[in-house]
């Protein structure tokens, strides 16, 4: 085999980790799925996710890592052996804190988990207390 065509192979090799890398801790899109921000968000906009503003969640297992998980889908296939490698919650440090009244997308814990996200605006932080008022039909 010619060195130009390694050197070529190498260099694709090169451009798919550095995507997997850019997908895991910088920016990743988002598709907006429903109109509970409709004034914000239509439902079908795509967002663009800064992850070093809050700091980048590291990946769970590996299915979690973007084309690195069809490698463990088919072991499981041809070995089929079922098993759930876990590594834990982690999140590397970012650049700026929480504030109220920013949009932020996260994973709800319980409903879903990471193949569920939310988009929802910060109403408080750690501390605050959240009242509910409620709201006033004007049928005049």
């Amino acid at each position: 085999m010619n060195i130009k065509y390694l050197s070529r192979i190498f260099i694709l090799i090169e451009i798919f980790f550095f995507a997997i890398c850019i997908r895991i801790f910088f920016i990743e899109v988002y598709s907006i799925p429903s109109s509970s921000m409709k004034n914000t968000f239509v439902p079908g906009d795509k967002v663009l996710v800064n992850k070093l503003a809050y700091g980048p969640k590291l990946p769970e297992s590996p299915y979690d890592i973007p084309w690195v998980n069809l490698l463990w889908y088919l072991k499981e296939q041809i070995s089929g052996i079922h098993k759930t490698t876990k590594w834990g919650y982690k999140r590397l440090n970012g650049f700026t804190k929480i504030r109220r009244h920013q949009v932020m997308i996260f994973a709800h814990p319980l409903l879903g988990g990471s193949k569920n996200y939310f988009i929802k605006r910060c109403a408080g932080l750690p501390g605050d207390t959240l009242i509910s008022v409620p709201l006033i039909n004007d049928t005049s």
